[in-house]
């Protein structure tokens, strides 16, 4: 391989791991949601402070009316009386299926092992290509002395 593919290799995985870091940041700055209890959610449907819920099998996230503030919970698998409490008190409800995952999600999931494993072989193939320093006897031993 030529040293004009290498520096095209290294600057693309230079330019996705700074979007990486990019993508890792903005997630971590932006506003974090209440984490409820479910009892705390119970109460607050029941005294009309829920404006909207995304169910999503066992995870619920909102608004609450006041200041808007955004939420998160964990909901029982079957518990029907919650629905029916989410319709009385006129809580929009949205549910969403959480059967699979994006391509998205996938990639961004693979991609620290794909690089572990470029690594690897990128060593493995320098190794036998003999990188390496070919007297590394005669180098520790001037290190020893």
């Amino acid at each position: 391989m030529n040293s004009a593919v290498k520096n095209i290799i290294f600057w693309a995985l230079m330019v996705v791991l700074t979007l990486l870091v990019w993508a890792v940041v903005r997630n971590a700055s932006a506003e974090r949601p209440l984490d409820l209890t479910f009892s705390e959610f119970v109460n607050d449907v029941n005294s009309d402070s829920v404006a909207e819920v995304t169910i999503s099998g066992t995870d619920a996230s909102g608004t609450l009316r006041k200041n808007n503030a955004k939420f998160k919970t964990a909901i029982p698998a079957n518990y029907p009386d919650l629905y029916k409490t989410l319709t009385e008190k006129n809580v929009s409800v949205t549910f969403k299926d959480d059967s699979g995952g994006n391509v998205i999600s996938w990639v961004m999931n693979g991609l620290p092992l794909l690089l572990l494993l470029g690594l690897w072989i990128f060593f493995m193939r320098s190794k036998q290509r003999g990188w390496y320093p070919k007297n590394y006897s005669k180098h520790l031993e001037l290190l020893e002395q």
